[in-house]
C-alpha cells in the first residue's frame, strides 16, 4: 500500500501550527483496507521551541471539546523532531512502495502544517510533493454524485482523536472512490 492518510491535531490553523498529535494509516482507497497505523503525541513546548505557533481561538475551541477528545493531557509526549523521525521510520518500514501518496484534509492544512514542521526541524520530507492528495476534493466529488459522507457515514471512535479521525477519513474517501468506480463501470 502506498496511500497514506494523515491527520493532525494542532493548536492553530496557520501553516506553522504547533502539532500535538500526528496520526496516519496506510490504506487502499478502492477496498478501504487499512494497513499499518501510526499515532504519536507531540510536546507543544518543543513545537514552540522550533518556531511553530498556537493561537487563542484554537485553544479556546479545544477547551470547548469533550473530555474524551482532550484525554491526551495525561499521556506521554515526544519532542517534535523525534516524533517526526519516528513518523519517517514508520513510513519507510510500512510502505511497500517508494511512491508514498499522502492524503490530508484540505490543500492548505494537514500536509502543509506537517511540511512546515519537517522544515523547522531540518528533516527531509518523506514523500514527493506531486504525490499529495486532498480529502476535501474527493468529498466534493462525492457530493457531485449525490453522496455526502459527512452526513451518510457515522463516525466511530472519539472525535478529535487523530487516529480515529484518520480512520474515518479513510472510510469516507474509500466509499466515494468505490462509488466513482461503480458509476464509471455502469
Amino acid at each position: 500500500m502506498n496511500h497514506l492518510m494523515i491527520y493532525l491535531e494542532t493548536m492553530s490553523k496557520e501553516n506553522n501550527a504547533a502539532i500535538f498529535q500526528i496520526a496516519a494509516a496506510f490504506f487502499d482507497p478502492k477496498s478501504a483496507q487499512i494497513g499499518e497505523t501510526f499515532s504519536m503525541l507531540v510536546s507543544l513546548d518543543s513545537c514552540v521551541e522550533y518556531g511553530l505557533t498556537m493561537d487563542v481561538s484554537t485553544i479556546l475551541w479545544w477547551m470547548e471539546q469533550s473530555d474524551d477528545s482532550r484525554y491526551k493531557a495525561n499521556l506521554p509526549y515526544s519532542s517534535l523532531a523525534p516524533a517526526l523521525g519516528s513518523f519517517v521510520d514508520f513510513i519507510n518500514r510500512s510502505s511497500s512502495d517508494s511512491r508514498v501518496q499522502p492524503w490530508g484534509n484540505g490543500a492548505t492544512f494537514d500536509l502543509v502544517i506537517l511540511k512546515s514542521a519537517f522544515q523547522a526541524c531540518n528533516i527531509h520530507l518523506p514523500w514527493r510533493f506531486y504525490n499529495e492528495r486532498d480529502v476535501r476534493t474527493v468529498v466534493e466529488l462525492g457530493r457531485m454524485i449525490g453522496f455526502d459522507p459527512k452526513k451518510q457515514i457515522q463516525f466511530k471512535g472519539t472525535k478529535h482523536e487523530a487516529l480515529d479521525d484518520c480512520l474515518h477519513q479513510i472510510e469516507y474517501v474509500s466509499a466515494i472512490v468505490q462509488r466513482l468506480i461503480h458509476q464509471e463501470a455502469a
